[in-house]
């Protein structure tokens, strides 16, 4: 699929394009995972017995696992010496209640760095593949090399000016906007988002779930939009398809600034590791409370608001201030590195009408 440097990664398929085999080079050792083998350990309570080691030394730091849902598993793994970072899925989709044929998903190839003197070789670089003794090539792996970056997905997605610092906040945006029941979203931000960095194929799934949940036959339709998806690219499916929700529901400005105070709501529990500002009023001496929280990556059009005092009638009643915090040690996965711009605000107050 892909080398360069010291990393190298090579799949083996099975029928219909399955792969069934990952043959992994990094630094530190040559590597294999087998699907049934994986699906196996995930299931124990030490899962790195999937994999078999052909030479070299396997550094749990740098092979991180993490478990999805009952049906899937994911690895994380980094090549300490060229920084590339592999994401792999172990499924085991049941069919009529009963497990199916386990399969592997390289569900992202990331390489930190762009430009290489050394463009490296593979598929994802000629997109040539050796057929060796198969003919014909029934499967198609131009999606599975297109730029998965955190980045990239949060462009098409959510926004088009997203980075990949910016990937958790991106993916809880889009939970935000594309689930409707209001307690579902924390799962779904868990599913795509729970190791730190996208899983694409947990995103697909839940776009999938999200563009076919009024279909009569919503698990075929999920099912062969999924497959579109992997053939097509995501580009190309959200261009037909839509990105999961009404974009409507997005403000102006692409949907990065609110309109009016009635875009802002209470920060919650689940919201604690967005980066922002509160509104808040003094209660009592000493105790503050909040009156709404005005996310970083969604400010106010233009830089302000209008406020009245029938909608915000503590605002009028009592002192008010604007604050921002540090995040919490909990949120280190989610905004890992990110630096916190500072703000400024100001507060003007107009009389009644005469």
């Amino acid at each position: 699929m892909y080398s360069v440097g010291t990393y190298s990664n090579n799949i083996s398929l099975g029928e219909r394009g399955v792969i069934i085999d990952e043959y992994l080079d990094t630094a530190e050792g040559s590597f294999i995972l087998n699907a049934i083998e994986c699906v196996n350990a995930a299931k124990t309570s030490d899962p790195y017995t999937a994999w078999t080691v052909s030479s070299g030394v396997l550094d749990q730091d740098n092979f991180v696992f993490s478990e999805i849902n009952s049906q899937s598993w994911a690895w994380r793994v980094t090549d300490p010496g060229t920084g590339v970072v592999t994401m792999v899925t172990c499924i085991e989709k049941e069919i009529q209640g009963q497990p199916g044929n386990p399969r592997l998903d390289i569900t992202n190839i990331v390489d930190p760095q762009v430009g290489r003197e050394d463009p490296g070789d593979g598929y994802c670089v000629t997109g040539v593949i050796d057929t060796m003794q198969a003919t014909p090539l029934n499967v198609q792996l131009n999606a599975m090399c297109e730029d998965k970056s955190d980045a990239r997905y949060a462009q098409i997605l959510v926004d088009v000016a997203a980075n990949d610092i910016d990937a958790g906040i991106s993916v809880r945006k889009w939970c935000d906007l594309a689930i409707a029941l209001e307690s579902n979203k924390p799962g779904c931000f868990q599913n795509i988002f729970g190791t730190g960095m996208i899983n694409t194929q947990a995103w697909n799934e839940a776009l999938c779930e999200v563009n076919n949940a009024g279909s009569s036959a919503a698990q075929t339709a999920i099912s062969e939009c999924i497959n579109s998806i992997e053939s097509m690219g995501l580009e190309n499916y959200v261009n037909i398809h839509g990105p999961g929700y009404l974009q409507e529901f997005q403000s102006e400005n692409d949907g990065r600034c609110g309109l009016s105070e009635r875009d802002y709501g209470l920060q919650t529990e689940e919201d604690s590791c967005q980066m922002g500002v509160y509104v808040e009023y003094e209660s009592f001496p000493n105790v503050w409370e909040q009156e709404f929280f005005i996310p970083s990556d969604f400010p106010p059009c233009d830089g302000k608001l209008i406020i009245d005092p029938v909608s915000h009638p503590n605002l009028f009643l009592y002192p008010i201030r604007l604050r921002q915090c540090e995040l919490s040690d909990q949120c280190t996965i989610e905004n890992s590195c990110q630096s916190i711009a500072g703000f400024e605000g100001s507060l003007q107050f107009s009389g009644c009408p005469a």
